[in-house]
């Protein structure tokens, strides 16, 4: 009886959280030449963030060489997107009845001038990790829920959506198309 029992609590763990196989996709370009001055794309960068609602409550900050905030030698061509709370819902990763999970993520813009009027702008994506469940914590006098979340790996749409605004603020024509919608990858029970 103890074997069914040890064996049954395996498998419910093992098992709980499977993700589907992953499938070659094509993903959105996540960097940019920019016909603009470093300066030019800087501050429309910042304007542009600051004015979208999902991106509003970001923090903007210089990012250290390893990617988040540190004390030590900060990289000023780079700007940190660090936000708490979920950036709203991936268009990649759903739950097992095709619902969007929310997406959390910290993005890093790192802007390089290649020359007087030209800057690339690449988009790299931070800790990205989707909402799984909620788990219910005991904490006295009340009850916490804290939600659980599954590391993922970067979509690249998020990053284009980045490219996109970006582009927007700077009247850019030529901005590059997206390649088609991805089949959402499922994660959860």
């Amino acid at each position: 009886m103890a074997y069914w029992l040890v064996l049954l609590c395996a498998c419910s763990s093992t098992c709980a959280y499977a993700q589907s196989p992953e499938q070659p996709q094509a993903i959105p370009p996540t960097s940019y030449v920019f016909g603009h001055p470093l300066a030019t794309v800087r501050t429309s960068a910042r304007a542009q963030l600051q004015a979208r609602p999902g991106f509003r409550y970001m923090r903007l900050r210089a990012c250290s060489p390893g990617g988040m905030e540190e004390p030590a030698a900060r990289d000023t061509s780079s700007l940190c997107l660090v936000y708490s709370g979920p950036i709203g819902s991936s268009v990649r990763y759903v739950n097992q009845r095709g619902a969007p999970l929310p997406y959390y993520a910290d993005f890093r813009l790192r802007f390089t001038p290649l020359g007087p009027a030209q800057t690339r702008v690449d988009v790299l994506t931070l800790h990205p990790r989707v909402v799984t469940g909620v788990a219910l914590l005991p904490s006295l006098p009340h009850f916490v829920r804290q939600e659980r979340t599954t590391p993922v790996a970067p979509s690249g749409w998020e990053e284009y959506e980045l490219l996109q605004l970006l582009g927007r603020g700077l009247h850019e024509p030529h901005m590059p198309t997206a390649p088609p919608l991805p089949a959402p990858t499922r994660i959860g029970r």
